[in-house]
Parts: structure tokens; sequence; C-alpha cells
């Protein structure tokens, strides 16, 4: 048989949701087609009791590329998704979050 160098998106999502602990809160929610690119957008959240949630966004037809991420090639990779901004998304669920504090500290 013949061994998979890495996790598909879903069950990247579903490793972390087992590392965090959450489970599934609401049914995914389709964005705004807010670019007419050709692409959706799933958003879905995970929650779990003592932490910070995994969100999933799932692109529909989109390439392999940065939603709203400039100087791709797109007849390389595909249809860049512009219903939403990946840094932004980013940016927003990291600032929002931090890590626990560890029980050794210098």
């Amino acid at each position: 048989t013949r061994r998979k160098s890495s996790l598909d998106a879903k069950e990247l999502v579903a490793w972390w949701c087992d590392q965090n602990g959450c489970r599934k809160v609401v049914p995914g929610e389709l964005l705004k087609d807010a670019a007419n690119d050709g692409c959706r957008v799933v958003r879905t959240v995970y929650e779990n009791d003592a932490g910070p949630p995994v969100v999933f966004y799932e692109v529909e037809q989109g390439g392999h590329t940065w939603p709203d991420g400039r100087f791709q090639p797109e007849r390389l990779l595909g249809p860049v998704c512009r219903d939403f901004n990946a840094s932004a998304v980013r940016w927003e669920f990291f600032s929002a979050h931090t890590l626990p504090e560890t029980a050794s500290q210098p």
C-alpha cells in the first residue's frame, strides 16, 4: 500500500479538532460571493469548552492559492478566491487568542 505524505484539508481539520477536544457547533456558513470569481467559501467553526475553536474555510472551485493573495500565477495554480482575505482572517484569529501559560518559564 502507498502511504500519503500529508493529510488533506478535512483530515487536518479532524486532527486539530481531536487535539483541541472540539465538537462541531454549527453547520457550515456559506460566505457571501463578494468577488464573483467562481469560488464559493464555506466557513465551519468547531468549538471546545476550554480554548480557541478550530475554524475551517473551505474554498470550493479555488486553486492551490492564498485567498485574496497577490502575484499568484493562476494559469499554474488555479483561480484565486477573492471572497475573503486569508491574511486578515488569520491575524484576527491569532490576535484574539493567546497561548496558555506554561508551567516552567525562565
